[in-house]
């Protein structure tokens, strides 16, 4: 029997505990004010560097899409680095466990990448709507796009609420992805900036701004 620890079991880490569990692992945590979440190749580095000196081996390692549900296969699981064979076996563990290639931060790039298109996507519509709000032009926002991007506002319909809980967490998230674009400068900016919306979000002054994009997903999803 595999043993696998769970660093910070929330959503996704209890989903992905309760995956191996099935699949016969023993599951160790701790339950004590951990949280993890997604960081750079930068960071992933430095990390590395501290594992390394313990002497034990390190994989970079990034979990896309949503927790695992009973009967569904995802999210993937992508690790990169020099030896990614001993995680294999976590593919007779009910993951789907995809090597990326390269070395270490290979992984945490691709999460950075993705990452970035799909909260920046909902960092730009919150930005967007909630102006259209304050503008007393929401309603002909939600028709436009009801008429022409009909994909676009359901994406917006699910992913909005989707966030409202999570924007404490997806504000340091996009402080890594500005790390992430290194040297453009513009991107930076615009990655600090929905930094600073989510904590915006996230404080308890931004519960009316958050009441707003939630009655706006909540039409959106009526049509």
């Amino acid at each position: 029997m595999p043993t696998i620890a769970v660093i910070a079991p929330g959503a996704m880490g209890s989903a992905v505990g309760a995956r191996l569990a099935g699949h016969g692992a023993r599951v160790l945590t701790s339950l004590d004010g951990i949280d993890a979440n997604a960081v750079s190749p930068e960071t992933v580095g430095r990390i590395a560097a501290i594992v390394a000196s313990a002497g034990a081996p390190f994989l970079d390692g990034a979990i896309l899409g949503l927790p695992p549900q009973p009967g569904a296969k995802g999210p993937r699981v992508y690790v990169s680095g020099a030896e990614t064979a001993p995680a294999l076996v976590l593919r007779d563990l009910g993951l789907d466990l995809r090597v990326c290639p390269g070395d270490i931060g290979a992984a945490s790039s691709l999460k950075m990448s993705y990452a970035g298109l799909n909260k920046g996507l909902t960092a730009l519509a919150a930005l967007v709507i909630g102006a259209a709000a304050r503008a007393g032009a929401g309603a002909a926002l939600l028709a436009e796009l009801a008429e022409n991007e009909p994909a676009l506002l359901a994406r917006f319909a699910r992913g909005l609420p989707d966030m409202a809980p999570k924007a404490c967490r997806w504000a340091p998230e996009m402080e890594e992805i500005a790390g992430f674009l290194g040297p453009d400068a513009a991107g930076r900016q615009v990655f600090s900036g929905y930094a600073a919306l989510y904590r915006r979000l996230a404080a308890e002054d931004g519960a009316d701004e958050i009441a707003a994009l939630m009655r706006f997903a909540a039409a959106a999803a009526e049509r």
